[in-house]
């Protein structure tokens, strides 16, 4: 049986918080893993996917096995040196900050009977790089003229209003607000 051993060094991570989702993945077949990983909210779970991706490329590459005969065989979380920070408080104290780091260890093994995958993660498609133009942007530059009409039919037309309709609006507005403002400043004290 092949196995394959992958380091993640000085994750900044908590060991505790890494462990939590690391230790859901001991014994699972590979695709179940990146499914739980994929579907998890926390951060850990992206730093654990990249290392898992990791460990079955180099199998792929190196040892040529199928990913459906591989699984985890052990996840190790060992803390890493820790970042000592200082937060200052009242009176000239300072409260100390641990920023805890871990190193994680992952072991896959090739099972001797695989197993029949529950479900199938899909691959997306790759795009093709095309050097065309996007087909909404114009294929040449516009000119100050043709910018400037543009502009023009841009613009909304100014409606006529009658002046006398307007100071009515005005009034109207200002009526209503003021007794908003009456209503908050005359209230009693308590």
């Amino acid at each position: 049986m092949h196995t394959e051993k992958v380091q993640l060094n000085y994750l900044m991570i908590s060991p505790r918080k890494v462990r939590l989702i690391a230790n859901t993945l001991k014994g699972m077949p590979i695709i179940e893993a990146q499914a739980q990983l994929m579907l998890r909210p926390q951060r850990t779970a992206d730093a654990l996917l990249r290392l898992l991706n990791s460990a079955v490329a180099n199998v792929k590459h190196n040892k040529q096995i199928g990913v459906d005969s591989l699984r985890v065989k052990q996840v190790v979380v060992d803390p890493a040196p820790v970042l000592k920070r200082s937060l200052p408080r009242a009176q000239g104290r300072a409260t100390s900050i641990f920023k805890r780091m871990s190193h994680v260890t992952l072991i896959i093994e090739e099972m001797a009977a695989p197993k029949v995958a529950r479900f199938v993660i899909p691959v997306a498609p790759k795009k093709e790089n095309k050097k065309s133009p996007a087909p909404n942007r114009p294929s040449r530059r516009a000119t100050k003229d043709e910018k400037k009409t543009d502009l023009e039919h841009a613009r909304p037309e100014k409606k006529l209003v009658d002046p006398k309709e307007q100071v009515h609006d005005a009034a109207e507005r200002k009526s209503n607000t003021r007794g908003v403002m009456k209503r908050l400043f005359n209230r009693k004290a308590i």
